[in-house]
């Protein structure tokens, strides 16, 4: 299946609309193919495939890519930053456990201990992003969740 030339032009949007998800995808295949435990729980493949709105914050990082790139299953987007966007649960998921960890070595302030280092770790998200809306109550809870698993 030949894919469709896309363009920069093709993804710039009006400022009051909301992007689908659908207008920005590279990959696409009509069976959605997803984990066992899926397949096998009808309810949560509904849900994972709610829509539902974000928007990903703008980074300081001057090294920071312009659209956030997001697969699942063969199927990938490139997301524009700060935009409303309607995409899937499961995109938003990707986009959730997207979580970086960096270290610090300070040195130790008990001088009885033997080591003279402590390292401390932080996480954090790669994409931070905001939900906008989710309409099902049952969506704050699961991202909470998932974003704890990283």
């Amino acid at each position: 299946m030949a894919q469709k030339e896309t363009l920069s032009s093709d993804y710039v949007p009006r400022e009051e609309s909301v992007i689908s998800w659908n207008q920005l995808r590279i990959g696409r295949d009509d069976l959605v193919v997803a984990g066992a435990e899926e397949l096998k729980n009808v309810d949560v493949a509904k849900f994972m495939e709610e829509e539902i709105t974000i928007v990903i914050h703008k980074s300081t990082d001057k090294n920071a890519l312009e659209r956030v790139p997001v697969g699942v299953n063969g199927e990938t987007a490139w997301l524009p930053r700060d935009t409303r966007i309607k995409l899937p649960r499961k995109f938003v998921e990707r986009l959730a456990r997207a979580q970086e960890a960096t270290f610090r070595t300070d040195d130790n302030p008990d001088p009885r201990m033997d080591e003279g280092k402590i390292v401390r770790r932080t996480n954090g998200q790669v994409f931070p992003f905001q939900v906008i809306h989710d309409p099902n109550p049952r969506g704050a809870a699961w991202l909470q969740r998932i974003s704890r698993e990283g």
